[in-house]
């Protein structure tokens, strides 16, 4: 088992994802959506945070890919490059895979896009009926491995008799200065 038997403690023997069973489910249900402000020349790295989240082995995962366009080919270029990856996976054949697309082309703001998730929260997410155990919401560069949602679980779970709960901090690599910075990490 991959969290603490107890509550607060931290097994120093948790697995990674590469020394478990492929053909091991997590019994989480993860509603996933994904930022994707369209320009074709980033449609590699909207596949490769698809990928990611595709190859989770849990009982199942929605994911919502949220952009700004509209128009028919560029949304079947979205729906081209990501629907093979909710293919049904030899190993893990009972993992229940979807993924869909919300378009959002007439916002005031290009910058407004990020917040056009929220309705999923409310919609879907606190909807007793859909069973949902986690809600990731993160941009299309942002990749987030089975190993770190996992060391989060655990994290979160031992953190939640201190009334603590976790987060990310989000950092950038500037090529051109060669410098690492945190970006949002002010409240």
């Amino acid at each position: 088992m991959i969290f603490p038997t107890r509550p607060g403690s931290y097994q120093s023997g948790v697995k990674t994802m590469s020394q478990l069973q492929l053909n091991a489910e997590f019994p989480f249900r993860i509603l996933v959506d994904i930022t994707y402000h369209y320009k074709e020349a980033r449609l590699q790295y909207l596949f490769q945070v698809v990928r990611a989240f595709a190859e989770y082995p849990v009982e199942s995962i929605d994911i919502v890919v949220v952009t700004n366009v509209a128009e028919k080919d560029k949304l079947n270029n979205i729906t081209r490059l990501c629907s093979p990856l909710m293919d049904s996976h030899p190993a893990r054949p009972g993992s229940k895979k979807t993924l869909s697309i919300e378009s959002h082309p007439d916002l005031a703001d290009p910058w407004h896009l990020p917040c056009c998730h929220k309705h999923l929260i409310s919609d879907r997410f606190l909807d007793i009926k859909t069973g949902y155990t986690q809600y990731i919401h993160v941009e299309d560069d942002i990749l987030v491995s089975f190993d770190t949602f996992c060391y989060f679980s655990i994290l979160r779970a031992s953190f939640r008799y201190s009334r603590l709960i976790p987060s990310f901090l989000r950092g950038e690599f500037l090529s051109a200065s060669h410098r690492l910075f945190l970006v949002r990490h002010l409240a």
